[in-house]
This record gives C-alpha cells, sequence and structure tokens, in this order.
C-alpha cells in the first residue's frame, strides 16, 4: 500500500481497511462482513475512495494505492 499517496489523498483508515479487502477480491456483502459495517457505508467508503484518488471502480483503486507512484 502507497502511504504517502493514501495519506495526501485524504484516505482514512476504514477506507485503507476497504482497499485492502479489494485487493482480496472481496464482494461489497463481503466487506460489509468483515468490517462489521452495513453494505451502504461500504457503498460510501468506495464513493470517498474513488473520489479521493480520481478514480472510476476497483481495479482503478487498488492500482493507484497499490502500485502507481501517484494517482491522477
Amino acid at each position: 500500500m502507497n502511504k504517502n499517496i493514501l495519506a495526501q489523498k485524504g484516505i482514512t483508515q476504514a477506507e485503507k481497511e476497504v482497499l485492502q479487502n479489494l485487493v482480496l477480491g472481496l464482494k461489497n456483502e463481503e466487506i460489509a462482513r468483515n468490517m462489521n459495517i452495513s453494505i451502504s457505508t461500504v457503498k460510501k467508503h468506495l464513493e470517498s475512495i474513488y473520489d479521493k484518488l480520481s478514480v472510476h471502480n476497483r481495479l482503478q483503486a487498488i492500482y493507484c494505492a497499490f502500485v502507481q507512484d501517484d494517482c491522477e
């Protein structure tokens, strides 16, 4: 996980946890269960992640958070 980019983009701890679950290939329902939150909260976290990282889907979010040196 590229902690510098995530910190610069204002990714919260909960959003980082969602990203870690995305890498595992989990569905929203599974992420909600793992984090003990509702599915709608998972969706809100994903919307926030996409907005902060300027991406449009899970794969782009994973790439930005874990592979790429900079997003945008």
